[in-house]
């Protein structure tokens, strides 16, 4: 029996020798099924007769966060040693699960009488509730959805493995996502969190790649979930008379509750809370306010960041009964407004904003 350890030297001959079956390979999210397993209900003992196969009895113990297991080799028509190095070297630097959770893996080999027996020690650099909170999620969209039920809940890590990556997710795509996701949840907007994006594996070898992204708010998690139960009680108080009102009525009555309730003042904070709790908010305040108690007064509306005459600005679009339009809260006599009827006013923005018809004069 030899023990071996997988080592930096290895690494780097295989990267040097171009190794095409590892940076070629198509990796699954599916976890092994139970033909994998020699010993019945014991999911550490796992049989292999190929190389994918011995990969796939790898990987099945990392999604399991099992610190050992042993792969029996029947029939193996491969040089199993240097397979195993290969599976090790695969495993931990390619596969995105085992590149972001394991940091090295140990074996022990020895020949018995109908298989080859791998004796395997796994070292992990996360814990098993790390590995086991990973989400798979498919396409930009459901990352999106991630994000925004992250920060909803204040969440300091999230990570997700992500099927059919595509290049807008790289570090800066994803820190910028994440904004984007900030100034769609208002009720959670208690100003931006610091974001941390790190990707497995560090270079795409496969159309799979896990994101990691760590979130530090401004203040404690207990602190901002008080304040957002505050923040949503206020904004029920505010909104349920308006549930029963057609959508352009719903539109005056907010309007009009924040000129007379809260104080514009470039120095004040950019909240929902601040505007609407505190009686004092800057623009970015006063537009996450509206679009908060649109919100929950059942219009669908989403914050425009854009620019005024050159200055960067940020606004609302609403959907109304027949249309999208234009809202921006902060002017002195906010109106709904269609995209020609915008652009005549200075504004411009790009991006995936729905088309705001321009109704007639008069209406």
């Amino acid at each position: 029996m030899r023990r071996r350890v997988l080592a930096l030297a290895l690494l780097l001959c295989f990267i040097l020798n171009g190794c095409g079956g590892i940076l070629d390979r198509s990796y699954s999210t599916e976890t092994p099924h139970s033909q994998f397993s020699d010993e019945g209900k014991n999911s550490s003992v796992l049989r292999a007769d190929t190389y994918e196969g011995l990969v796939a009895a790898m990987l099945h113990l990392i999604s399991n966060g099992q610190e050992s297991g042993v792969i029996r080799l029947y029939d193996y028509s491969g040089a199993a040693e240097q397979d195993v190095d290969r599976a090790c070297l695969e495993v931990t630097r390619q596969d995105p699960l085992g590149a972001y959770a394991v940091d090295y893996i140990k074996y022990d080999m020895a020949r018995l009488t109908d298989y080859l027996e791998v004796n395997l020690k796994l070292f992990y650099k996360r814990t098993w509730q790390q590995i086991s909170a990973v989400s798979s999620v498919t396409g930009s969209g459901a990352v999106f959805g991630e994000l925004r039920a992250a920060l909803l809940d204040f969440q300091k890590e999230t990570v997700l493995r992500v099927n059919y990556f595509d290049d807008s997710m790289t570090s800066d795509g994803m820190v910028a996502m994440v904004e984007e996701a900030y100034y769609d949840v208002p009720e959670a907007a208690f100003g931006k969190p610091e974001v941390k994006v790190r990707l497995y594996p560090e270079q795409a070898v496969s159309e799979q790649r896990l994101i990691e992204i760590l979130l530090e708010y401004p203040a404690p998690r207990e602190t901002l979930k008080e304040k957002q139960a505050k923040l949503l009680t206020q904004v029920e108080i505010i909104t349920r008379p308006l549930l029963s009102k057609k959508s352009a009525e719903k539109v005056t009555l907010i309007i009009s509750k924040l000129k007379s309730a809260v104080l514009y003042s470039a120095e004040a904070e950019g909240t929902a809370y601040a505007a609407l709790l505190e009686g004092k908010a800057n623009q970015e305040g006063l537009t996450l306010a509206a679009e908060l108690l649109l919100q929950k007064s059942g219009l669908q509306c989403r914050m425009v960041r854009g620019t005024k005459n050159g200055t960067p600005d940020q606004w609302l679009v609403v959907q109304m009964e027949d249309t999208w339009q234009h809202l921006d809260v902060a002017i002195d006599k906010p109106k709904l407004m269609g995209d020609r009827a915008m652009q005549e006013a200075g504004y411009r923005w790009s991006g995936d904003i729905p088309i705001c018809r321009d109704m007639p004069t008069g209406s």
